[in-house]
């Protein structure tokens, strides 16, 4: 079961800092599955996470697409 953003995050800190405390454990009964409802931070994480592997796809084909615009520009403007 995939823990949320911010539990994992509570969790890791908790590891490392004497002043930080583990996040509480829910009990699930066996068979029943627990609820998803995502928090605001899990939405945005996965916003910031989409934004940042857009940005490494997206910005080399732009800039790309500019150095042959320009490169055609320099070559076919000459004649």
């Amino acid at each position: 079961m995939k823990y949320s953003f911010r539990y994992r995050a509570q969790e890791w800190l908790a590891e490392r800092v004497r002043w930080a405390q583990y996040p509480r454990q829910e009990f699930i009964p066996r068979g029943q599955e627990k609820h998803q409802s995502e928090d605001w931070i899990d939405k945005l994480y996965k916003i910031v996470r989409a934004g940042f592997l857009l940005w490494f796809i997206l910005v080399p084909i732009i800039c790309a697409s500019a150095v042959m615009a320009l490169f055609l520009i320099i070559v076919l403007g000459d004649k």
